[in-house]
């Protein structure tokens, strides 16, 4: 019955459900601040991100947002994992159904 059905189950699924932009690339930037008005003078290295992304619908968008280097390191090793979970999902299962 499954079988039968499969086509426009998977159309009425992808057309009532949400979906995640597509980042289609990336910049990055460094740069330095200086000051603070609660810290007073310091360097601290800031690094400027830019994601540019695809909706659902085909409309382009960016996502834009400021960390230290820490947060970088953690929002890369994150966006690994991320990719290695989806192989592992999309990867053929070998013949198991």
């Amino acid at each position: 019955m499954f079988g039968q059905c499969k086509g426009k189950l998977r159309a009425i699924l992808g057309a009532t459900g949400f979906a995640l932009p597509q980042i289609v690339d990336s910049t990055w930037r460094l740069d330095y601040q200086l000051a603070t008005s609660s810290t007073g003078r310091q360097r601290v290295p800031v690094y400027l991100v830019k994601l540019s992304t695809v909706e659902k619908d085909g409309t382009p968008s960016q996502i834009e947002f400021t960390c230290t280097l820490h947060q970088l390191q953690d929002f890369l090793g994150k966006t690994k994992d991320a990719c290695k979970q989806l192989e592992r999902i999309l990867k053929p299962s070998g013949g198991r159904r």
